[in-house]
Order: C-alpha cells, then structure tokens, then sequence
C-alpha cells in the first residue's frame, strides 16, 4: 500500500513524501530519499546566467534559458543564479512502478528542468532503478 503525503503546495511548489506499508502487517519498507540519490548522482556546473550543465552518470545535458519552451512561463527564470531541488518533489505511481519528479531550480521557485527517478525493490527496501532529465 502506498501513502502520497503533501508537505505543501503552491504555484510552483509541491512537496510529497511516500510511504510504502505492507497491508499485512503495517510494516513500512524503506525508500531512498530523492535529494539523496540526487546528491549521489547529479552534478550541475554554471556556465553563465542562462547556462548550465546537468551530469547525470556520463550524460551531461547542457541546459540553456532561450533554449526552454515555454521561455514566457512565469515559472521560468530570468538568470540561473543557482541550482536547488528541495521545492518540487511530486510522486507517482503507474505499472507498479513508483517514480519521483524533482525540479531542478535555477531560482527560486524557477525550474529549468526536472529529474525523473524510477524505483525498483530489493532487498526489503526501493532503491533507484534508473535516473534521467525528464521535460515534466
């Protein structure tokens, strides 16, 4: 059984936590913490105030401003002044299979991109299957 708990919401802000419990006999099972996989797995250089590169294994994805559609989205930013992920963390669950959305912030409350994590159970707990630049 999966539990989606909201932290919050606003425009341009969603804060979700998940929480897996066996229906059987209410044990919760352990999944990785998106920042942490992010922290492990991405890194994100400036170029300029409307460049930036995301690496993510060996792929690096070379994001700029002018390049993003919907350039006039309140939701996008003027400048990249610096990379953060903490305000949008959005699960989902499709096929049986548990994903997290996380944006990649160029300022506050401004996404440039997103990171789409896929989760795969092993060992008792639901680790990270695969990660990648997503559009959504």
């Amino acid at each position: 059984m999966a539990i989606l708990l909201s932290k919050g919401h606003g425009t341009g802000f969603s804060s979700e936590t998940i929480h897996i419990v066996n229906p059987e006999n209410f044990t919760e099972y352990p999944i990785e913490k998106p920042l942490d996989i992010i922290k492990n797995n991405v890194t994100t250089k400036i170029i300029s105030d409307t460049e930036v590169d995301i690496k993510i294994g060996e792929t690096i994805s070379n994001i700029k401003l002018e390049n993003i559609p919907f350039k006039e989205s309140k939701l996008l930013p003027d400048k990249i002044s610096e990379i953060s992920y903490e305000n949008f963390i959005y699960y989902g669950i499709s096929d049986n299979t548990i994903t997290t959305t996380v944006g990649v912030e160029g300022d506050y409350l401004k996404y440039i991109e997103y990171i789409a994590i896929e989760y795969y159970f092993k060992d008792g707990k639901y680790k990270m299957k695969n990660i990648s630049i997503s559009q959504n």
